[in-house]
């Protein structure tokens, strides 16, 4: 389902009016869109294009196809990925997902674990709930995007 928006563009917030049976008027962000404001702002961000090329041809092709890996033994590892591991000398940011790839990969595998079980990725308001309060089902949290 689309929604008509005179005058959107890529980049242009905006939230759902929703009137309740008792009148009350309440402004919600799409939980499905792809962009949101940064917290604790929470509306959804107009944008029609995608700039990710998946990359993953090769592991598709000769590592997941080969299987096996469900018959073998599971240590899992579990993690909040914006609390992980900050960066305090760029303001306590939390660390991009190429560089949590780059060390949180290693260091799972360094103590043994097999599997990473990640807590709630989607976009969130509230660093303090580790993803549990959504705001948008399909969309990672952005502070991960950028570092």
């Amino acid at each position: 389902m689309g929604v008509f928006l005179p005058g959107g563009t890529d980049g242009t917030c905006c939230k759902f009016e929703i009137r309740t049976c008792d009148g009350a008027l309440l402004h919600k962000p799409d939980p499905c869109t792809r962009r949101f404001e940064v917290p604790p702002c929470t509306a959804s961000v107009i944008w029609t294009g995608s700039d990710y090329a998946w990359r993953d041809e090769d592991w598709m092709r000769n590592h997941r196809a080969a299987g096996g890996w469900n018959d073998r033994p599971r240590a899992v590892y579990e993690v909040h990925l914006g609390s992980w591991r900050r960066v305090p000398e760029n303001r306590d940011r939390a660390l991009s997902y190429r560089e949590l790839a780059e060390s949180l990969v290693p260091y799972v595998r360094q103590l043994g674990f097999t599997h990473i079980e990640l807590l709630p990725v989607m976009k969130h308001p509230f660093d303090g709930s580790w993803g549990y309060q959504v705001t948008g089902y399909f969309r990672p949290d952005q502070p991960l995007w950028h570092p």
